[in-house]
C-alpha cells in the first residue's frame, strides 16, 4: 500500500505504477533523487524499503531511461515509450536482484512482482549478508591478535 504523488493513497506498489505517477506528478522533472521522494507519505517501516529499492532503482535504469522519466513534457512518441520503460525498469530490477541473491537463472523474472516492499526487503536481507560477511568475526579477530609469531611487549 502506498501513496500517490499527491499525497493520496494508491492500491498499487508496484515499481513501475509508482515510477508512472513520479513522472506524471513531475516529482522528478527537477533532477530529485528517487530515494527522497515519497518518503514523508510513507509509514515509517515503509520508508526504508522505499528508499532501498529505489536506491536500486537508480543503479538499474539506463541514462537513457532517466533522461526520459525526468523529462517535464513529453512529445507524442515519448508519450508511448513510457509504458514500455516501466515495463524494462521493472524487469531489470528483478534480474539485478536475482543477480545479487547468486540466483541460477537471474533472467527468469516471470512470476515475481516488482513491488516495493518485496524488493525493499530483498534488497535490505543482501546488503545486511554482505555486510555481515565484509566484517570479521569477534573469532577471527582474537585468531589475528593472538595469532603465534606476534608479541604483545616490545623488547627493548
Amino acid at each position: 500500500f502506498g501513496a500517490s504523488a499527491s499525497g493520496n493513497s494508491t492500491a498499487t506498489n508496484e515499481i513501475k505504477d509508482i515510477l508512472r505517477e513520479l513522472v506524471e506528478g513531475e516529482l522528478l522533472c527537477d533532477g530529485a533523487a528517487l530515494p527522497s521522494t515519497w518518503l514523508s507519505r510513507l509509514d515509517t517501516k515503509e520508508r526504508s524499503r522505499y528508499k532501498r529499492t529505489m536506491e536500486l532503482v537508480e543503479q538499474c535504469w539506463t541514462p537513457n531511461q532517466q533522461e526520459l522519466l525526468r523529462k517535464k513534457e513529453h512529445t507524442v512518441e515519448e508519450k508511448s515509450k513510457l509504458d514500455d520503460t516501466y515495463i524494462d525498469i521493472n524487469t531489470a530490477i528483478l534480474v539485478k536482484m536475482n543477480e545479487l541473491e547468486g540466483s541460477r537463472n537471474p533472467t527468469d523474472s516471470s512470476r515475481q512482482k516488482a513491488s516495493y516492499i518485496r524488493v525493499g526487503i530483498r534488497y535490505g536481507k543482501y546488503l545486511d549478508d554482505r555486510n555481515k560477511k565484509a566484517q570479521p568475526s569477534m573469532l577471527s579477530r582474537m585468531v589475528t591478535v593472538m595469532s603465534p609469531g606476534r608479541s604483545r611487549r616490545r623488547s627493548r
